[in-house]
């Protein structure tokens, strides 16, 4: 599955991967979701996929084993840790 979505990782943990979508001229991380939760579980293991949305909004692309189910939103619970610079 070719992945058409831009966006770049936040940062990783043990369990989540936090992902930005570039908002570019390319396809949306929300309208790629399938390609890009299969490629996210493929370089990182299977973790929970944490994206930044349109609206800056920490959301989850659900999966099961790497393949998309559904989109959960945050609520504020999934924002990545802080980051030292």
């Amino acid at each position: 599955m070719t992945i058409r979505a831009h966006y770049v990782i936040q940062c990783t943990s043990s369990d989540r991967v936090w992902i930005i979508d570039l908002d570019d001229s390319a396809m949306s991380v929300t309208n790629d979701a399938e390609a890009v939760v299969e490629q996210v579980v493929k370089d990182f293991g299977d973790k929970r996929v944490i994206y930044r949305d349109s609206e800056g909004q920490w959301d989850e692309l659900l999966h099961h084993h790497g393949r998309f189910i559904d989109f959960a939103p945050g609520r504020g619970e999934l924002d990545p840790p802080e980051m030292p610079l």
